[in-house]
């Protein structure tokens, strides 16, 4: 075993991190590292690709290798897993430390990026995503449905006023997001049961989710957020949700794996224990 994994280190892929200030930064926790990066391809990351499918081979002839070894029933090895900030933050992280914690055999990188991410390009293991994803070979697996919603902060409100529709947003500050090279300034609401669509503006744009809800909760703007991201800010008191009944239609949220019939045990293993958190919220 130990003859075919160096036969295709030499092929496989490579990842090398190159921290700027326009690029990301990595944050090690144990045998978990977060990266956060922008949502382009400039500066921080450069990703050298030989042979996708030997790094397949790889992770499959060391997964093999390790299970010999350690025992059937021992999972270890190396996952990695993109998410966009908040979500990765809020939700994704807690249950990938419990999982590290039941498989001390296992390294998990954690690549925070609202901007998308190119599995194949990247070696991403498993990824989160909204809607349809543009590539159709990928593997899905829903979670649920995800309901963005519009806030504020009191501070905001009292300052600012309330909008009493969906036109009222132009008259606003509103915290804008950006995915990749797309702001993300028409915000796609209802009105009387049909699609309304709304172009806003305001004074701050940001690729970070969570930079985002930071400014609506010191009452720059009204923001236009994932309910999971926010339900906690609104059930104390910190953000109010506004507009209800214009809010966005809800969207599919769903893991991605790169194509293929299977993934190694460490993966599947991560994957259940990731949709049964979900299933709980």
């Amino acid at each position: 075993m130990r003859v075919v994994r160096n036969a295709v280190e030499h092929m496989a892929y490579v990842s090398i991190f190159v921290p700027g200030s326009d690029g990301g930064a990595i944050k090690r926790k144990g045998n978990l590292s977060v990266t956060r990066r922008n949502g382009h391809n400039g500066g921080g990351h450069v990703n050298i690709r030989q042979d996708q499918s030997a790094r397949n081979i790889l992770s499959e002839a060391k997964d093999l290798e390790n299970r010999i070894v350690l025992g059937a029933e021992t999972l270890s090895g190396f996952i990695r897993v993109s998410a966009p900030f908040d979500l990765g933050q809020s939700r994704v992280e807690p249950v990938i430390n419990s999982f590290l914690a039941e498989h001390p055999d296992i390294s998990i990188e954690l690549i925070l990026n609202d901007g998308g991410t190119n599995m194949i390009d990247e070696g991403i293991d498993i990824a989160f995503g909204l809607g349809r994803p543009a590539d159709s070979t990928l593997r899905i697996r829903n979670l649920g449905m995800n309901q963005r919603v519009l806030v504020a902060s009191p501070d905001y409100i009292s300052k600012q006023g309330k909008p009493k529709n969906p036109n009222d947003l132009m008259k606003h500050n509103c915290l804008v997001m950006r995915f990749g090279s797309e702001i993300d300034n028409v915000w796609h609401l209802q009105l009387e049961g049909r699609s309304f669509d709304v172009v806003v503006r305001g004074n701050r744009i940001s690729n970070d989710g969570r930079l985002t809800r930071h400014w609506c909760l010191a009452g720059h703007g009204i923001a236009l957020k994932s309910q999971w991201d926010v339900n906690r800010d609104i059930g104390e008191g910190k953000l109010v949700q506004l507009l209800k009944k214009n809010s966005p239609p809800p969207t599919q949220l769903h893991m991605l794996f790169p194509p293929g019939k299977s993934h190694p045990a460490r993966i599947s293993a991560l994957a259940d224990k990731l949709a049964q958190a979900f299933e709980q919220q």
